[in-house]
């Protein structure tokens, strides 16, 4: 009935319907361990995809709707140009205007301190 080397086993040790229910209650066990990690990556992707939809702007359906939006940038561009040439700039204009400066001016002192030599 059974190969030799299995002889001292136990039977509830034998047999496929041994082996299925054992198979059965290792592959429970590994659900019941990773199905509440599953789950809650699973919500963490939801809750991302949800932010995500709520940032897709507003479809433009027709050539209105495109014209609109292309002359609320063509003023935003305007009224940007406009104050930086009234010497009105916003803080990251003025941060990248900075950088820029010392950038230009520690090249320029490198330069001069070359030309010396």
């Amino acid at each position: 009935k059974h190969h030799e080397a299995f002889q001292y086993l136990p039977d509830e040790f034998k047999g496929i319907d041994q082996l299925v229910k054992k198979l059965a209650i290792i592959q429970q066990d590994r659900i019941r361990s990773t199905l509440p990690q599953v789950i809650e990556e699973l919500r963490k992707q939801i809750r991302e995809k949800t932010l995500e939809l709520r940032n897709i702007p507003i479809p433009m359906t027709t050539e209105q709707d495109c014209w609109m939006k292309f002359q609320s940038m063509i003023n935003a561009f305007r009224e940007s140009i406009r104050t930086k040439v009234n010497g009105d700039y916003d803080i990251s204009t003025r941060i990248n205007m900075i950088t820029f400066n010392n950038h230009t001016s520690s090249k320029i002192l490198d330069s001069i301190m070359l030309s010396s030599l």
